[in-house]
């Protein structure tokens, strides 16, 4: 079947990939439609997947500059004694907190406490980071990079945030 005559089916009928990219949804076509993308339906899912990579593409592109504006990566200082943190997060997880009526002050100190050993932990972590970045928009419709390095073992976590610039032309005078 030709790619035009795909494109045009998956833009009239509006169609999406569901089930880990294994089946296709399809909204508003007829008996004689649906036999056809039946018998066509890996062709069509090939499609789908093709148009669906090039926009996650055209995405990362659209964000390429802003990428170039991330800051360096940061540099986590550790002794690298992975059972000494595993000692101490085990510890802080193990403190429960009250329940009760009367119980707030209680827990602020338990927090407290909390706070102190999971950075005493994480100080000892020899970290596992992992790097993710999440692309959006600003609640006034500018581009958003926002990049988080994580440790996946203690929990550590730093953010960086990369905006476009607002328009001169969108400014209030």
């Amino acid at each position: 079947m030709e790619t035009k005559k795909i494109d045009q089916m998956i833009r009239t009928h509006n169609m999406y990939l569901i089930k880990n990219d294994t089946q296709i949804k399809v909204r508003g076509a007829d008996r004689a439609q649906m036999d056809v993308i039946r018998n066509h339906k890996a062709e069509f899912i090939a499609r789908l997947k093709e148009m669906k990579e090039e926009k996650a593409k055209a995405n990362i592109d659209a964000y390429s500059h802003l990428e170039a504006q991330l800051p360096a990566l940061p540099e986590w200082e550790t002794d690298g004694d992975d059972v000494r943190a595993k000692e101490l997060m085990e510890r802080g997880n193990s403190i429960q907190y009250y329940s009760g009526t009367e119980s707030d002050g209680l827990n602020l100190s338990v927090s407290r406490q909390k706070a102190e050993i999971m950075a005493e932990a994480r100080q000892h972590c020899n970290h596992d980071i992992s790097v993710s970045l999440n692309r959006t928009y600003t609640a006034d419709a500018r581009k958003l990079l926002e990049r988080v390095v994580e440790c996946r073992k203690c929990g550590k976590e730093h953010c960086d945030k990369v905006s476009d610039e607002v328009p001169q032309s969108a400014m209030w005078r």
